[in-house]
């Protein structure tokens, strides 16, 4: 709602309030209270090197706190 209680809170507002409310507890618990989403635009007039992204096993026996990278295409 546009006039509703949480109207002119930014998205961060919001996760920090209630995050599993808004991305699920299965999402908190897997990636924390950061929305997991990462859109990118690309230029692709060249041709791009190809990236590779760590698996969630990796990232865990690296220590990272950020999960392996999953994507769309």
């Amino acid at each position: 709602m546009i006039n509703g209680p949480l109207a002119g809170a930014t998205l961060h507002e919001l996760l920090e309030r209630d995050p599993e409310r808004l991305l699920g507890s299965r999402t908190v618990r897997l990636a924390g209270p950061r929305f997991p989403l990462l859109i990118k635009f690309l230029d692709c007039s060249n041709p791009l090197d190809a990236q590779v992204h760590h698996s969630d096993a990796l990232a865990q026996q690296r220590g990272l706190t950020d999960p392996g990278k999953t994507e769309a295409w």
